[in-house]
């Protein structure tokens, strides 16, 4: 795969948009995002590098109809914490001790953020966000351009690992990655409060990535096969890389894809 074929993909997408509907009343997107505590970090000093520019991609997207929400134990020093368009959020509950509690600490900020939104009355679009993932400049835009679904699948997106310099593209994206779905929510349907409960948010919260297209009937979601997330490895401190589960250097190979080196020119797509 030559660096043409990732352009063309990125291209193809970013012409697309011009040409489609948009809402006439658009919808609001939240971000939400479960920060994990300094107490299980490896080098806080990344992590909180990685969560601004997890920020900034959704700071300098075209439209600005969007909240973020930001759950964690200690708050980062960091400027884009600070954005009136960014909520954060103390837990309320310990931290983890170990890496087999990163799970369940952040589905339970994931229903920290849900129970506030219920608090603001909250009807719209929402989306689990890692905090090293990043988003592309026209996500919201282009989300806006699509007929009202009760949740969006993101089945085609990109890969990259910052260590190796390299690029790919994930055929089943949402197998892989977290931040892969975006789910119309209305005010009833958020927790009341941060403990789980019937919810279908708090459901949705405790639900694998791998399974949520499962949990809507056929006509209430749709696929999505554009380059709208870009999940981030080769930093040393992601959760799966502490598990032992993903090596430091994973690469295309392991996707069964092929990837390609890249330069500052995928920052102009994914624009931290």
């Amino acid at each position: 795969m030559t660096r043409s074929i990732i352009d063309k993909r990125l291209n193809q997408f970013e012409s697309l948009i011009p040409k489609t509907s948009p809402l006439k009343e658009p919808i609001i997107v939240c971000f939400g995002i479960s920060f994990k505590s300094k107490k299980v970090c490896k080098n806080w000093e990344i992590v909180q590098k990685n969560l601004s520019n997890t920020l900034r991609s959704i700071f300098n997207n075209t439209k600005s109809n969007f909240l973020i929400v930001v759950a964690g134990h200690e708050k980062p020093k960091i400027a884009e914490i600070e954005n009136e368009k960014v909520k954060w959020i103390s837990s309320p509950f310990k931290p983890p001790i170990s890496p087999k509690g990163f799970n369940l600490d952040k589905r339970k900020k994931r229903i920290l953020i849900g129970a506030y939104l219920r608090t603001i009355h909250f009807n719209g679009y929402y989306m689990h966000l890692d905090a090293d993932d990043l988003i592309h400049y026209k996500f919201i835009e282009y989300l806006n351009s699509l007929p009202l679904k009760k949740a969006f699948i993101i089945r085609e997106s990109f890969m990259i690992n910052t260590n190796i310099k390299e690029i790919w593209v994930t055929k089943r994206f949402y197998l892989h990655c977290g931040s892969s779905s975006v789910i119309y929510f209305n005010t009833n349907e958020l927790p009341l409060s941060f403990k789980r409960d019937k919810s279908k948010f708090s459901k949705f919260a405790f639900t694998s990535h791998r399974l949520t297209h499962s949990k809507f009937k056929k006509n209430d979601y749709q696929f999505l096969d554009q380059p709208l997330v870009l999940r981030v490895f080769g930093y040393g401190d992601n959760n799966m890389t502490i598990k032992g589960l993903i090596n430091i250097n994973v690469s295309s190979l392991q996707y069964r894809s092929k990837g390609v080196t890249y330069g500052d020119w995928i920052w102009n797509h994914f624009n931290v």
